[in-house]
């Protein structure tokens, strides 16, 4: 038999991800949700990862990085990149919201 990481065995029955993720989904703000990370898709992208066959090659051919969007680690960079970007622009603009508002302060 082949020996699996715990981590990537689920019983079905139980839920992932039950107290933070949700109560966090419920509780914020509705302006804040479109800046939220997608942390279930994350991890079984993370736990996809895990499952995945080691590579039978020693060494990477070209080939194996033309695609690479459709393996795991592809679709894994793909969408941490997105979500990465989401967290940005969510900095960006709550950076913008402290400044407006100290300068508003200095100026009263």
């Amino acid at each position: 038999t082949k020996w699996h990481h715990p981590a990537t065995q689920r019983p079905s029955a139980r839920p992932i991800a039950m107290g933070f993720t949700k109560t966090v989904h419920k509780e914020a703000p509705e302006s804040y949700k479109p800046y939220y990370l997608k942390y279930d898709e994350l991890k079984e992208l993370v736990l996809d990862l895990a499952r995945e066959e080691p590579l039978k090659r020693s060494r990477l051919m070209s080939a194996d990085f033309m695609e690479m969007a459709n393996q795991p680690i592809g679709k894994f960079q793909d969408s941490l990149r997105a979500e990465l970007k989401k967290v940005n622009q969510f900095a960006c603009v709550k950076h913008e919201d402290v400044f407006l508002g100290l300068r508003r302060l200095c100026e009263q």
